[in-house]
C-alpha cells in the first residue's frame, strides 16, 4: 500500500511541476524523485492485470483514477459560490432571542435559563396532555449571544407557541419580564 501512496504522490508532484518554468532546486529534486517513482509505478502496475486502465490513454487504473479525481476537483472548485437559498433566508425568522426586559441588555444567567427551560418543558408536557394530536413544538438548537439565549425553532407553529407561552411563564426571579423577539431585535451592547 505504501508503494501505491508514493506512486500517487509522485503523479501529483509531476503534474504540478512538469513544464513549470523557474523551479527551485528543491522542486527540481522533488520532480526527479517523482519521475523515478512514476516509472517504477508504471513498470509494477503494468504486470498486474487488475490494474489495467479502462481508457487507452492512461498507463494503468491508478493514473486513470488520479486524472479523473483531479478533473472532478477542478470542476468542483470552478463552481460559482451559491447565494443563500430562498428557503434558508425565509427560515431566518425562526431564530429568536429569549430576553429578560428587566435587564437593560435583555441578558439572563445560565441558572436563570435553567429555570425558564424547566417551565418551557412543563408547558410542552401540558400541551401534550391537552392536545395529544396537535403538532408538538420542536427546536433545532439553542445557544448564547452576549448573554442572551438564542433558540432556533423548526417551524412557524413552534415560534408562535413560544411567543405566546414565554410571557405567561411564572416570574422565576425578582422583576423578570421574559419576551421572545427576533434575533435582530437583540438590544445593542
Amino acid at each position: 500500500m505504501k508503494a501505491k501512496a508514493q506512486y500517487k504522490a509522485a503523479l501529483k508532484i509531476r503534474s504540478r511541476l512538469q513544464g513549470k518554468e523557474d523551479i527551485s532546486q528543491e522542486e527540481k529534486s522533488k520532480l526527479a524523485w517523482a519521475e523515478q517513482k512514476v516509472e517504477e509505478g508504471r513498470l509494477y502496475y503494468a504486470q498486474l492485470p487488475q490494474m489495467k486502465a479502462t481508457k487507452g490513454e492512461f498507463a494503468n487504473s491508478v493514473e486513470e483514477m488520479m486524472a479523473t479525481k483531479g478533473n472532478a476537483r477542478s470542476i468542483q472548485t470552478k463552481k460559482p459560490k451559491q447565494k443563500a437559498k430562498l428557503s434558508d433566508v425565509s427560515k431566518r425568522h425562526l431564530i429568536v432571542a429569549l430576553i429578560d426586559r428587566s435587564d437593560e441588555n435583555g441578558k439572563m444567567t445560565a441558572a436563570q435559563w435553567k429555570q425558564v427551560h424547566s417551565q418551557l418543558v412543563e408547558s410542552l408536557f401540558a400541551r401534550m396532555e391537552d392536545a395529544p394530536d396537535a403538532p408538538m413544538p420542536t427546536f433545532d438548537g439553542a445557544g448564547w449571544l452576549n448573554g442572551v439565549k438564542i433558540l432556533k425553532c423548526n417551524d412557524d407553529p413552534t415560534r408562535k407557541w413560544q411567543v405566546q407561552v414565554v410571557p405567561k411563564l411564572e416570574a422565576q426571579w425578582e422583576g423578570a419580564k421574559l419576551e421572545v423577539v427576533d434575533r435582530e431585535m437583540i438590544p445593542p451592547f
